[in-house]
């Protein structure tokens, strides 16, 4: 994937884009989060991840694209919140909602889940569940079922918290059952593409004897 973005990163630069350059240096610092969830490496690594959000949006802010803004304050807004410096990411939650107060499923629940996780992790159970709540009655089309299983996993860790085994059981057979059902479409797709795989060998394979006749006639 990376090789694909060096090459957007060049034609980027090669026609001084701003916006593009805005989106490469979003999917860089992505990357380097991703990469600290991974192996939870140096807190430093957190300081370098924000800046490289942040020189992404000094290039927004030359554009008038406010999706890559709203989409750059949310992801400073994590990269501060997993930095234990709440109120600072919670600033940013809410200037990506100001600059694009959309009414699009997906960034309204993007926007509750980020309040929730940003007050779970600070300790706030209270306003976390309440924001989690709110998160959850949003329909997303396409991504119901990964968004509710991340929700679901968020609130098995604050009811493990609040030592409430009887809610931290009923979210966890919720969790249960979509991460089966994701897990049930993924394998039926690494099924199909096995068919279609051996099929397209099978049909090459065809192919490859009718050629051979032909040469040989």
């Amino acid at each position: 994937g990376l090789s694909f973005l060096e090459e957007y990163s060049y034609y980027a630069d090669s026609i001084d884009s701003p916006l593009y350059k805005a989106h490469v240096y979003n999917e860089y610092g992505k990357d380097a989060l991703d990469y600290y969830f991974l192996v939870k490496t140096e807190p430093k690594v957190l300081d370098s991840t924000c800046l490289i959000f942040k020189k992404a949006l000094h290039y927004a802010d030359i554009t008038n694209d406010s999706a890559i803004k709203s989409v750059l304050y949310s992801n400073i807004a994590l990269v501060l919140t997993t930095k234990k410096e709440f109120d600072s990411a919670r600033y940013y939650i809410n200037k990506s909602w100001n600059i694009n107060p959309v009414k699009n499923n997906y960034y309204r629940f993007i926007r509750s889940y980020s309040y929730g996780h940003n007050y779970l992790e600070e300790g706030n159970y209270d306003k976390a569940l309440k924001y989690f709540d709110k998160a959850e009655k949003i329909k997303i089309p396409y991504y119901q079922d990964k968004a509710l299983r991340g929700l679901y996993e968020m609130m098995m860790i604050i009811h493990d918290s609040l030592d409430n085994d009887i809610e931290r059981r009923k979210y966890q057979r919720l969790y249960d059952s979509i991460d089966r059902t994701i897990e049930d479409r993924l394998q039926n797709i690494k099924m199909n593409e096995s068919y279609v795989k051996h099929d397209v060998e099978k049909k090459d394979e065809e192919i490859s004897m009718q050629k051979g006749a032909i040469e040989n006639f």
